[in-house]
């Protein structure tokens, strides 16, 4: 099962551009080290699948499937899975720090609202929305 030159050459063409793209988020720092290798392997997998039939063939062996494909897609969904959960958790702890920079902002504003309040008083207030923030990671 050998795919056609033209399919082989749109794959090529689709993952030589989006590993480029990647590089280039890459070099401007807005992926790290982790994510590139995990984005890049979505240009790579349909490559190693289209690339080498014999591959192909083996991973059919392997996991005991008619159509390779599958497995390909498989390992796909995998990919774009990890890298899902790996942004909804930075998601999520930005969104812890702005929840803690708000408070701390508000107490900021109350005390200077109230003309600088007692040092004490100011800290003990601090400290519960510290302790507030660190409940919550």
């Amino acid at each position: 099962m050998t795919p056609s030159t033209q399919l082989f050459a749109i794959i090529l063409i689709f993952g030589v551009a989006y590993t480029y793209h990647v590089v280039q988020k890459l070099r401007c720092r807005e992926v790290d080290l982790y994510d590139f290798a995990l984005l890049l392997s979505v240009a790579a997998i349909p490559l190693l699948f289209a690339g080498w039939p014999n591959f192909t063939a083996f991973v059919g062996e392997v996991f005991g499937v008619a159509l390779p494909l599958t497995v390909m897609f498989g390992l796909l969904f995998v990919s774009v899975f990890v890298i899902l959960h790996r942004s909804l958790s930075r998601v999520h702890r930005l969104e812890t720090r702005v929840i803690a920079l708000t408070q701390e902002i508000a107490l900021i504003d109350d005390r200077v609202a109230n003309g600088g309040a007692k040092s004490g008083e100011m800290e003990s207030r601090m400290s519960l929305a510290g302790a507030d923030t660190a409940t919550r990671k």
